[in-house]
C-alpha cells in the first residue's frame, strides 16, 4: 500500500519518542515487506510568521498537499506551537483527512483543530490509529 502521511508535532523529547513508535506502527500496516518507510524530521528555527519562513511554509504546504492524510501528534506543548497550528490550518484548507493522536489523554488539543472535521485517537495506541486511518479511506 503506497500511502503518504504528514505527521505534525511539537519537537520535544517525548514527542520524538512517540513519533518513532507511531512510525513503527505505521510501517507494520502500510508497508509491504519489500517496501520501507521513508521520513524526514525537520525543525524550523524561525517564527512561522517571519518573511524568512516563506520558503519553509511553501515547501510544507506542498508536502501536505501530496499527503493522503494529516496526523497531528498531540504532546504536552503541541497546543502552543505556532508551526503546528499553521500546519493544521493548511491541512484544513487543503481538505486533508486529519487524525489526532494524543500521547497522553490529559494533553490539550490545539484550538485550531476544533474547527476541523477530524478523527480523534483519544489514547496513544496502534489499534486506534489504524482504525482512524481506515476511516479516512472510506
Amino acid at each position: 500500500m503506497d500511502s503518504q502521511l504528514y505527521i505534525s508535532l511539537h519537537h520535544d523529547q517525548e514527542s520524538i519518542v512517540a513519533l518513532s513508535e507511531a512510525i513503527s506502527w505505521l510501517s507494520s500496516i502500510l508497508v509491504s515487506p519489500q517496501e520501507q518507510v521513508n521520513y524526514q524530521l525537520e525543525t524550523a528555527h524561525i517564527s512561522v510568521n517571519d518573511d524568512a519562513a516563506k520558503p519553509v511554509r511553501k515547501q510544507l504546504k506542498q508536502i501536505i498537499q501530496a499527503s493522503d492524510a494529516f496526523i497531528l501528534l498531540i504532546g504536552a506543548k503541541t497546543y502552543k506551537s505556532y508551526w503546528v497550528n499553521w500546519e493544521v490550518e493548511t491541512a484544513k484548507r487543503l481538505n486533508k483527512p486529519i487524525i489526532s493522536l494524543r500521547i497522553r489523554d490529559t494533553y490539550i488539543t490545539p484550538d485550531t483543530l476544533y474547527s476541523a472535521d477530524y478523527k480523534e485517537c483519544p489514547s496513544f495506541c496502534k489499534s486506534q490509529l489504524v482504525s482512524s486511518l481506515i476511516a479516512t479511506k472510506q
